[in-house]
């Protein structure tokens, strides 16, 4: 599976002299986008109705279970960044810590599966499906990720969002 994942690095991973604007690009992407899913949240809230609120609701449940399920991966398993192994280049500073799953990369498709599973405007849901990929795309283009952690990001995203899910229709019938 290793194999797979450096030969995907390799494939994704910035060159030794990449383009200053597609770096640009993808800088956005792996720093600033997260911000701008919260601030579209926190604004969603403040202005929306009270459907726009249980569907933020929704997303943002999505996103703390799949937070605590990555908490959980990283304690029993660490797995090392490319950087630490000394492949690919890195062009993002980043600590050292467990890759998988990413971080940025659950939190980005917890909120667009949250959007999804509370019937969010399709709008909404595929501008926010379409910037996570950006997402993880760009995390692994700098170098301080592995493809396979966004495929772990993915996959616990999307196991939140069906446990949100179940909550919220349980909730539901009890309430």
């Amino acid at each position: 599976m290793q194999n797979l994942n450096e030969t995907l690095f390799a494939a994704i991973n910035a060159s030794a002299n990449p383009p200053a604007g597609l770096v640009a690009v993808a800088g956005f992407f792996a720093k600033w986008v997260i911000f701008g899913f919260a601030l579209a949240m926190v604004w969603g809230w403040v202005r929306g109705r009270e459907q726009a609120r249980r569907q933020l609701f929704i997303a943002g449940g999505t996103v703390v279970l799949a937070l605590l399920a990555n908490r959980g991966i990283s304690a029993l398993w660490y797995h090392p960044r490319p950087f630490e192994a000394g492949l690919g280049h890195t062009l993002l500073e980043h600590g050292i810590d467990s890759s998988f799953p990413s971080d940025h990369a659950s939190v980005v498709f917890a909120v667009a599966f949250g959007l999804i599973v509370a019937r969010a405007p399709a709008l909404w849901s595929i501008l926010a499906t379409g910037l996570a990929l950006g997402v993880a795309w760009s995390r692994v283009y700098l170098g301080v990720h592995w493809p396979l952690d966004m495929a772990g990001s993915f996959i616990v995203a999307g196991v939140a969002a069906g446990v949100m899910a179940a909550l919220m229709r349980r909730a539901w019938m009890q309430g």
